[in-house]
């Protein structure tokens, strides 16, 4: 049995707490087997603690009498015991609700451990959201890093068997995981453009909904199904522009204008442009463009006119405004941003639009499907 700290009636509170949780584990026959040594005090003259063949017992007035062995122990004593971040234990060992894992709860955090990750401990805001997540029963699973520093010293961060959890006092904590993590952890994790996460993975209504983002302090960082992982700067766009520059025809042809495309996340989608005559001949004209997004998908739109020269009635000019909706547009945000807002044009004296149309999917290489705006 223990040996009593003092022989005050005050100070046999600790004795017998500690006996009473040893004798209710099974004593000698339970696993943390026969007293290593007399009752002791610790260093902040709060607790009271006994150390066993196999663990030991921590006690203080606030928390009560727990146990703490294996590996859970070693940790939290290589820690620096109950002066850890951590402090002092609230539960005995227990297993978690998979049957694989087991674990001690503390003042400040939790130790875990299962025999494929070892022990880890995991607290503060980290702690704090991987709980509101579903502890190990979530998609993050069991920790396999205590929590570190970042190379930054500004941030903190826990690995997990199925992601992350970063944390700084400016952005908070959120996890990144999956297709999302790999990206950001191949681009330099926070050291990278990106910075750290803003967001946890939260999913998009593309595709049907199985569109994913994160975003982090420079940037965003977006998957799909169809598209994968890609990085951009910036929070996902809600509007991309592309425009044709100055259209010119080859030599000799007294002709020129613009033209734009403006395409919305609600999948509005808005074309524009001029065509001007300066010559003395007429002109019937072609102007096309097209868009590609990151899973090959060709988005098309074009005009065709007529401009009348100096000895032709009718208009030097051409103006068009089209406006229209495209559900495919807003389905497939997530990988038109992704690509970024670039664009190919083809412009031509005549009014083959189609075959102009066809020259610039021709050139922008391989397209899984076409998808016409205007036409």
């Amino acid at each position: 049995m223990p040996v009593s700290a003092t022989t005050t009636a005050d100070a046999t509170l600790p004795d017998a707490a500690i006996s009473q949780l040893w004798t209710s584990l099974g004593g000698n026959a339970s696993v943390l087997g026969a007293p290593s040594g007399g009752l002791g005090t610790c260093p902040d003259g709060v607790g009271h603690y006994q150390h066993y063949a196999g663990g030991s017992i921590y006690y203080t007035p606030a928390t009560g009498a727990h146990e703490v062995h294996g590996a859970i122990h070693g940790l939290w004593s290589s820690l620096g015991w109950e002066r850890s971040v951590l402090g002092y234990p609230l539960t005995n060992e227990s297993g978690t609700p998979d049957k694989v894992g087991r674990y001690n709860h503390f003042q400040n955090g939790s130790i875990y451990w299962t025999p494929a990750t070892g022990a880890h401990e995991v607290h503060g805001a980290i702690r704090g959201l991987w709980s509101s997540l579903g502890w190990e029963r979530s998609f993050l699973g069991y920790p396999i890093t205590n929590e570190s520093g970042t190379p930054d010293t500004v941030g903190r961060y826990n690995h997990f068997q199925g992601g992350s959890i970063y944390w700084t006092p400016a952005t908070g904590a959120h996890e990144v995981h999956g297709v999302i993590r790999d990206l950001w952890s191949s681009i330099g994790w926070e050291k990278s453009f990106l910075g750290y996460p803003l967001s946890n993975e939260t999913s998009s209504s593309d595709h049907g909904g199985t569109g994913r983002f994160n975003t982090f302090q420079g940037g965003t960082i977006i998957w799909t199904p169809v598209g994968g992982a890609h990085a951009i700067n910036g929070a996902v766009p809600t509007v991309l522009e592309y425009d044709a520059g100055s259209i010119t025809f080859p030599s000799g042809t007294a002709a020129g204008g613009g033209a734009h495309l403006t395409l919305a996340k609600d999948g509005t989608c808005h074309f524009t442009g001029h065509m001007h005559d300066s010559g003395a001949a007429a002109y019937n004209y072609s102007v096309a463009g097209v868009v590609k997004d990151v899973a090959n998908q060709a988005y098309t739109f074009g005009h065709t006119g007529n401009i009348a020269g100096t000895f032709e009635s009718g208009s030097r000019d051409d103006n068009w405004d089209q406006n229209a909706a495209n559900p495919t547009v807003a389905q497939n945000w997530l990988v038109l941003a992704a690509a970024g807002q670039h664009s190919s044009w083809r412009s031509s004296v005549s009014i083959d639009l189609s075959g102009v149309i066809n020259q610039i999917i021709s050139a922008v290489g391989t397209v899984a499907g076409v998808v016409a705006l205007f036409v």
